[in-house]
């Protein structure tokens, strides 16, 4: 981790806005504030003493933030509404000036924070790619290169060469996002942008936004209030709070402060204290592939076949699994029993088939995540690994003449299962 080259660097970041007020008081005392702040002495304008006084009428959106940000990490931005992430990610986007602090940079930055933002209406599909691709700085047969890809993954073939104006919102976020993740950038910003997409578009996005950091070594940061694209997208997260930064570390622990379950200084001290603090960086497990034994995404019985390969990155004593199953983004239908599986060695590969009790889900469309969670020395869970698993459909009539549990009226149900069967993968399996 600490390795990795900087990409993105923020120091003592502030934003401060004055409401319904252009400048300062007057001309002359701007161009005062700017001359000073530029040869690094103290704002004549300011109160002596009071450095850190808002003016009347103005609030501080952003507070003192400072981060930094590598090659190949997917950072998580997380907090309540009017937390000041939107206005940092702004800021980061160089769509607004900081009043103080600085960004460094060492690389292209391309961003996705409204649906269409950079987009000309009267522009078709095809020329606002290459619109955008020039505001980046790239040329045309650089982009000429990339539009195929562009267009295959957005979905709109037939309609590339439609003005802009007439997309859906689904189209336009589909078109934005895959100009966002194919064009040649080092930093990747999202703001909420998946919101809008259906799900099998959040679940190929999220895929796609995790291949561009393990392959392409581009940086992530993702601005979400929904924890499970976080949680399956993220190896590492941050916390706003009121303008401030209030925690950066883990996943897990970032997910207990936002919903209040854990202080922020609490999360720092399980950082600081637990021997595996770096597991946010460097899984000790890792999941490799998962697939029904059967092959068959459309299911008629009552039970779920699932066959998972991992390996141990490092040595683990335990390891604890489940399978989190959901009905839409968000929705959090079901999930299985806890399997507690062994230890291994670094390097050593592990095969598992479980089998989980699907008899009480209604008929539908359900997508699974994998959670593998090693627990060190602490009462705090550290996430291992999680992703994005497979979709499956329930097509039973049987399941119509009975009274079965409705997860998403009635909360969600845990789903009995097994340990079927685990071995050890030797190196020449596939």
């Amino acid at each position: 981790m600490s390795n990795r080259e900087v990409v993105l660097q923020a120091e003592h970041v502030t934003k401060v806005y004055r409401r319904g007020v252009i400048g300062s008081t007057t001309l002359r005392a701007d161009i005062q504030t700017k001359w000073a702040k530029l040869r690094g002495k103290e704002d004549p304008n300011s109160i002596i003493g009071s450095v850190k006084t808002l003016p009347e009428g103005a609030f501080c959106a952003v507070d003192d933030v400072s981060f930094t940000a590598r090659k190949g990490e997917r950072i998580g931005l997380i907090g309540r509404n009017g937390a000041g992430k939107s206005t940092l990610l702004k800021l980061i986007c160089r769509i607004t000036a900081p009043t103080d602090g600085r960004i460094m940079y060492n690389g292209r930055v391309t961003s996705m924070l409204e649906v269409g933002t950079g987009f000309h209406p009267e522009l078709t599909g095809r020329e606002n790619i290459y619109l955008n691709g020039s505001i980046m700085g790239m040329s045309r047969s650089e982009i000429a290169k990339r539009i195929d890809d562009i267009v295959e993954f957005a979905e709109i073939g037939e309609f590339v060469d439609t003005p802009v104006k007439r997309y859906s919102s689904g189209m336009y976020v589909r078109l934005a996002f895959s100009v966002s993740a194919h064009l040649n950038a080092d930093i990747v910003i999202m703001d909420e942008v998946l919101a809008v997409g259906d799900v099998q578009f959040q679940q190929k996005c999220i895929a796609r936004m995790r291949e561009i950091a393990e392959t392409d070594n581009k940086t992530i940061i993702y601005v979400s209030h929904n924890m499970e694209t976080v949680r399956s997208l993220c190896d590492r997260c941050m916390v706003m709070d009121h303008g401030r930064l209030i925690y950066d570390g883990n996943v897990a622990t970032a997910e207990s402060i936002y919903r209040g379950e854990l202080t922020a200084k609490n999360g720092r001290n399980y950082e600081e204290n637990s021997a595996h603090r770096h597991l946010k960086a460097d899984r000790s497990v890792k999941i490799l592939k998962a697939e029904y034994p059967d092959g068959q995404s459309e299911k008629t019985g009552d039970t779920l076949y699932t066959r998972l390969r991992w390996v141990y990155q490092e040595d683990v004593e335990d390891l604890h699994f489940r399978i989190e199953i959901r009905s839409g983004p968000g929705r959090t239908a079901a999930s299985s029993m806890v399997y507690d599986l062994p230890g291994g060695k670094a390097g050593q590969q592990m095969e598992a088939v479980f089998e989980t009790d699907i008899s009480s889900l209604q008929n539908g469309h359900y997508i699974t995540t994998y959670v593998m969670v090693h627990i060190p020395e602490s009462r705090v869970n550290v996430t291992a690994d999680l992703v994005d698993g497979l979709s499956f459909l329930i097509r039973d009539p049987q399941r119509e003449s009975r009274m079965i549990w409705n997860a998403g009226a009635w909360s969600r149900v845990q789903l009995p299962g097994r340990l079927e069967s685990i071995r050890e993968v030797t190196g020449d399996e596939e």
